[in-house]
């Protein structure tokens, strides 16, 4: 592992987040609108999505964990993978491309709004991935799971940095 993998954090009792995070996954998606909605976020998602093959509630989701100084298992973050792979080549991916094939129609804004009810669901699918998942780190063994992911994925940057940044921002607005 190299330096830039770590990060400095707290120590946090990772499972009284997670149980919380389980029982009210509502949590998260509060988080990732309120990072989807920052400058350039949006587009840094859409970006990693379209050219990276990315799933943008994986990112959003390491980003939370990272957040909360939790350094995820290998078998979670296999969960994780399996999840987000099923959600988005059986699901998500479908429905986005019929939502963009209507982009013109009267009823694109309906569908759009369906897409996002189920992007609630797949969030929620990930978040039952995290039911198991250890306690957190000590700040000297913390491991960012994004960076991690961000590296698998090869994203640039420019995708990575605003993502970073607006999470940073929410997570000390105390969004939750």
């Amino acid at each position: 592992m190299t330096d830039h993998h770590k990060e400095e954090r707290a120590d946090v009792q990772a499972p009284d987040i997670i149980q919380k995070l389980v029982h009210d996954p509502d949590i998260f998606w509060r988080f990732a609108v309120a990072v989807y909605g920052k400058p350039q976020v949006k587009k840094a998602c859409l970006e990693a999505q379209d050219r990276f093959g990315a799933d943008v509630n994986l990112l959003l989701l390491y980003l939370w964990c990272d957040g909360e100084a939790l350094t995820l298992s290998a078998e979670t973050t296999a969960a994780l993978h399996g999840t987000s792979n099923l959600w988005q080549t059986e699901i998500l991916g479908p429905l986005r491309e019929i939502r963009r094939g209507m982009k013109d129609s009267g009823g694109y804004r309906e569908f759009l709004a369906q897409e996002l009810e189920i992007e609630k669901r797949a969030q929620k699918a990930l978040i039952a991935c995290l039911s198991g998942a250890p306690s957190a780190a000590s700040r000297e063994a913390f491991t960012s799971g994004f960076i991690n992911h961000a590296d698998a994925l090869g994203l640039p940057d420019e995708i990575r940095l605003p993502l970073r940044e607006a999470a940073q921002q929410v997570a000390r607005s105390g969004v939750s």
